[in-house]
């Protein structure tokens, strides 16, 4: 009795018969009187092995013979001679004599009990030897489909025996023998039994069920056997559910087993990740084929968790179901939901209610009587699945009347936070999103005609309600289901169904598909923008979401994005620039595109709206303040310098001239732009988003701030350089500094300065300026050039705008007339620096480079302005095809203005180039002729301009045809073709200056072919020499080239040059001298007599060059 409410406690569901046990001990003292305990169990040991029965051996059979025995029972006994034929036993007297026992009555009852006894043993011990064999024989697999071997009235007996071998003999059967041997029809019955005398083998037993397959039928028995395991070992249930539930034939069995004798909690955890892996053999079996067998089971029993906790009554004495209470709330609404999508088969409206209650609870406590639904029992409409277009009617059907709209939450409106917490909340809106089911229901029979769709059931709008009330209240939004509720309605606002899909698909943890479900998306956006937040609050509320790092929590940043897309800001004049700066003062690597595409968006609006200043000018200089190689402001710095080029880009759209701008034009100065560049080419992998926008933009605004081979070697040095923090550099500085400036030589103080960190080197700008000007002292030795060069070039690569804006200022200090600015517009003007500078090769050399940066920022300036023509251009073309009218010709008013400025720019770069020649020549420089130092120094300056010259030419290829046009100094025209290869290009410009009515372009014309020619001799300058050889021909002959010597003295010589290179026009040109000096004698004659005058006369001079000229040439000849 005690024993069965024991069993009662610990399960009730099992059998009170299964409790008892098999062999029961009444009297201690009678155990040694029952067979088995008078057995000799080595004699059943000594006959197993007798007959082989571990061989390979055939086995013998048998024969059985009948006995009775005192008291009615018939005992089998074998006849192998294990029994005596002997009435009575034999005894062995004293000395040896064998004497029978006979005569007494109370002997011969003796005789007999012991003979019955005797058989009794004999025949025990046959039964266990035949229950020994037939296990060993149904081991078998080729006897897996023979009939059972177990009787039905011997179970308890086959049961007894088993356990006795088990006790005595338990090497004769393993565990694993007997429980295969038991997979026939009666062997769970006896198992049963077993187990229970048997608890020290029960781990055993499970092993060997779970590991062995078993072929045939016996799959029943088996489960049959760990069915009544489980009953009296709950333990075991939740392993041998799992080793089941991977395996293909017995996944199903796993999910019965699972459905019967697990507990809620531990059913959601066997369901939950079966239904999240979409690879498992479950997932594939039970649901996806739609199993009837089990699937309808596994539902059933989710509803009936989920029916509990909505039909639980606050008011009864009664707890809540663990189900109702997080986490356990979250796993089985995923249950349920992720079976509603996935499952092929229709569910009936009132579990398509029970599942919609559960799901959008707002409280611990079951829904109210209203929001149920008096409706039977139907198959719920699912044609949706069909891409039907009838199966959902949009809520915007203008017979429908349109839901009232929420209340407006008034401020200081207090919400409780969800009992359930947020992951659960979250997955609520993701199955919002993904399922239709949730936001469209056709009923069977509608109450209008219209066939308006509506949620299955209140539950649905009261928690869009209460989201809505939970995502307004207070000043931000700190939790992550407001962000995700907040994205949700972005997504919708701008009809983003692929980011709606890709939200759904991860919350889901499955693949989403709206493609199918057009429709779906429509009532989903009429639901949302009627029950819940307006597009207007969800613009307020998107910029009042908590700033985090976008590798924490990337939503915000997308919703924002998502709603600039869409103009939302821009409709209902919504600023975020505070949201925005918050955003970039903890913006870190890798820095997010959907950032990236705000700025750039934010920017080009600000840029066209030129009354709004965006990120403010503080906040503008706080960014680029303080050490130019901080690590941690570098995402910062590259974000707001894309901000800059993308407002700067839009601004000159609508004001070239940039007169408007909110921004100080000093502020782009205080950019490290090529630093910046540098360090983005160099880690391309990290900055690969932004790194195209920023170069896109920058190419255009600031190409003469592009990154450099030499930029990118400085980046690796300060990169594999460690350097000292900011605190001890401000505490070096100055020391440093006071050091340099007390320091008289020039030399150790360039050495200084090139030897010291990065840091130190920038800040010593001013010192290099003041040094740069004071090397300009005849009295200074030499040695020095080089580091000054190297450290000009230096700073040049690391922070051009600095170094060339604080240079020029100090260069042109002595000219009040001019500034930096006046230096931007007409880079010419700085040929008005000290002289000093054009006369010493180092500085001329740092000379150069400031000229060309102001030359390519001042042509860069002037190509923007040309972005106001062009945008205008577009605006009005666009009215004039909205007006239907006729369109005027912009687009040639367009081109016009780009050719006067292409004009202008390649005028103010001819003079560049001029004004370098003309340094170059000693004579307009007014050199001493008799100062061979600065001869050599001339021929130095020389060499730096000529290769600038000629990279110039190379960059701008209408350049050539400019200079050209307005003449070369003559005397200079030999070195110029001699130092600049590129202007070998100017041959094809001859023949266009000889048919010019200028003479002294023809002049100029001629002399360049014949050096082009002396230079270059290729066909080209043949060709050119032949025309140029043509046309003094023709000019000579009909008068048209003046005779005096200032033409001739020029000419003469390049036609004797052609002469020279080219042999083959040396008769024709040696024909025309001759005409030439006869000319020349015959005005001599004339005007001074024969052979009368001054030698040195011109004319002298033509005649004795020409006769000099042939008589060199008939010598040769």
């Amino acid at each position: 009795m005690n024993a069965e409410k024991r069993g009662k406690c610990l399960n009730p569901r099992v059998k009170d018969s299964l409790l008892c046990p098999l062999i029961t001990v009444s009297d201690l003292c009678s155990v040694h009187s029952k067979p088995f305990a008078q057995t000799n169990w080595t004699i059943i040991e000594s006959r197993v092995r007798r007959y082989n029965l571990f061989g390979l051996n055939s086995r013998p059979t048998s024969s059985k013979i009948r006995l009775e025995v005192p008291g009615g029972e018939a005992v089998e006994a074998s006849s192998d001679g294990g029994t005596s034929d002997c009435p009575s036993p034999k005894y062995t007297g004293r000395n040896g004599e064998n004497r029978v026992v006979t005569g007494d009555p109370m002997e011969m009852n003796e005789c007999s009990e012991d003979v019955a006894l005797r058989k009794e043993k004999d025949a025990f011990m046959d039964e266990i030897v035949d229950l020994i064999r037939n296990v060993k024989k149904y081991n078998d697999a080729a006897m897996s489909s023979s009939p059972t071997w177990i009787d039905k009235l011997l179970v308890d007996r086959i049961a007894k025996q088993l356990i006795m071998i088990q006790n005595y003999l338990p090497e004769l059967l393993k565990v694993e023998e007997i429980v295969h041997a038991l997979l026939f029809e009666n062997g769970p019955a006896v198992m049963g039994k077993m187990i229970i005398e048997m608890p020290e083998n029960i781990v055993s037993i499970v092993n060997s069920l779970i590991k062995n397959p078993t072929p045939g039928t016996r799959t029943r028995y088996r489960n049959l056997m760990i069915g009544k395991i489980i009953n009296l070992y709950p333990y075991f249930a939740r392993k041998i559910i799992n080793k089941f539930s991977e395996r293909r034939s017995d996944c199903v069995f796993a999910c019965r087993l699972a459905v019967d004798h697990l507990s809620d909690k531990q059913f959601l955890e066997f369901m939950e990740p079966m239904l999240t892996e979409k690879d498992t053999v479950i997932y594939k079996i039970v649901v996806r084929a739609a199993n009837r067998q089990i699937l309808p089971l596994i539902v059933g029993r989710l509803l009936a968790m989920a029916d509990a906790v909505n039909s639980f009554n606050p008011e009864s004495n009664g707890s809540l179901s663990e189900m109702g209470i997080s986490p356990w709330c979250t796993s089985l609404s995923y249950c349920l939901v992720e079976l509603i999508i996935s499952s092929m088969e229709p569910w009936k409206e009132q579990e398509i209610v029970v599942v919609t209650k559960f799901v959008f609870r707002t409280s611990l406590h079951s829904p109210t009587a209203s929001s149920t639904r008096n409706s039977d029992p139907e198959p719920m409409d699912t044609s949706f699945r069909d891409d039907s277009q009838d199966s959902v009617v949009p809520d915007s059907d203008p017979e429908s009347a349109p839901p009232t709209r929420p209340p407006k939450i008034q401020p200081g409106t207090s919400v409780d936070p969800s009992p359930f917490g947020e992951a659960h909340e979250c997955f609520v809106l993701a199955a919002l999103v993904a399922v239709p089911f949730f936001t469209q229901y056709i009923p069977r029979f509608p109450m209008n005609q219209t066939g308006a769709v509506h949620p299955p059931d209140q539950a649905v709008d009261d928690w869009l309600e209460m989201s809505r009330r939970r995502v307004l209240q207070g000043e931000k939004i700190t939790t992550l289901f407001g962000t995700k509720f907040i994205y949700v309605h972005s997504c919708i606002f701008s009809s983003r169904t692929d980011l709606l899909t890709e939200f759904a698909s991860e919350g889901m943890k499955q693949q989403i598909d709206f493609a199918q479900r057009q429709n779906h998306a429509s009532v989903l956006k009429n639901a949302f923008n009627t029950r819940s937040l307006t597009d207007l609050e969800v613009a307020k509320r998107s910029v009042c979401q908590k700033v985090t790092p976008s590798t924490e929590n990337p939503l915000p940043l997308r919703s924002v994005n998502i709603l600039q897309e869409g103009s939302a800001y821009t409709s209902f004049q919504i600023s975020i620039e505070s949201w925005l700066e918050a955003q970039l003062d903890i913006v870190t690597l890798p820095v997010s595109t959907d950032l990236e595409d705000i700025i750039d968006s934010f920017a080009k609006f600000c840029g066209i709206s030129l009354d709004r200043r965006g990120i403010s000018q503080n906040f503008i200089k706080k960014t680029f303040s303080g050490d130019v190689f901080d690590e941690n402001t570098l995402p910062k710095r590259l974000l707001v310098l894309l901000y800059l080029c993308s407002y700067r880009e839009s601004a000159h759209r609508l004001d070239a001239s940039l007169r408007h701008i909110p921004y100080d034009i000093s502020i782009f100065q205080r950019i490290p732009v090529r630093y910046l560049l540098s360090i983005m080419d160099q880690r391309f992998r990290e900055f690969e988003g932004i790194r195209a926008k920023i170069m896109t933009r920058i190419s255009m605004i600031f190409p003469y701030s592009l990154p450099t081979p030499d930029s990118m070697r400085i980046v690796m040095e300060i990169q594999r350089t460690p350097l000292i923090s900011m605190e001890q550099f401000e505490n070096q500085k100055e020391q440093f500094m006071n050091r340099l400036r007390e320091n008289k030589n020039i030399q150790r103080v360039l050495d200084g300065i090139s030897r010291t960190n990065v840091r130190n080197q920038l800040a010593c700008i001013p010192i290099f300026n003041e040094v740069f000007m004071d090397s300009l002292n005849p009295m200074t030795p030499p040695g020095y050039e080089l580091s000054l060069m190297s450290l000009f070039d230096r700073y040049e690569q690391l922070n051009p705008f600095p170094l060339f804006y604080q240079a020029v200022s100090t260069w042109i200090r002595h000219d009040t007339g001019i500034d930096v600015n006046d230096i931007i517009k007409i880079p010419s003007l700085l040929f008005r620096c000290d002289s000093r500078i054009l006369s010493s090769p180092p500085h001329f050399h740092c000379f150069v480079r400031a000229l060309n940066f102001f030359n390519k920022k001042a042509r860069a300036d002037n190509r923007l302005k040309l972005l106001e023509c062009q945008s205008k251009s577009d605006v009005l073309t666009n009215l004039e095809i909205q007006r239907k009218q006729h369109a005027l010709d912009f687009e040639g008013d367009r081109k016009e203005k780009e050719l006067l400025t292409g004009s202008y720019l390649d005028t103010q770069h001819s003079i560049l180039i001029h004004g370098l020649i003309e340094v170059c020549d000693s004579k307009r420089m007014k050199d001493d002729p008799t100062d061979f130092v600065l001869r050599e120094k001339r021929q130095q300056i020389r060499r730096i301009a000529f290769e600038y010259i000629h990279r110039t030419f190379l960059d701008h290829e209408g350049l050539i045809r400019v200079v050209l046009y307005q003449k070369l100094p003559l005397h200079q025209v030999r070195d110029l073709v001699e130092g600049i290869p590129s202007l070998f290009a100017g041959i094809f410009q001859i023949q266009d200056m000889l048919t010019l009515a200028d003479q002294q372009r023809r002049f100029f014309a001629i002399v360049f072919a014949a050096e082009i020619g002396r230079k270059y001799r290729v066909q080209e300058s043949l060709n050119a020499a032949r025309t140029v050889l043509d046309f003094v021909h023709s000019v000579h002959k009909f008068g048209e080239l003046p005779p005096s010597y200032k033409i001739w003295k020029h000419v003469a010589p390049a036609l004797m040059t052609l002469a020279t290179q080219f042999p083959s026009l040396a008769d024709s040109i040696n024909r025309l001298l001759i005409r030439v000096s006869t000319a020349a004698k015959n005005r001599l004659a004339v005007r001074c007599g024969l052979f009368a005058g001054d030698p040195r006369n011109e004319e002298y001079l033509l005649i004795d060059q020409i006769s000099s000229f042939l008589d060199r040439n008939s010598t040769r000849l």
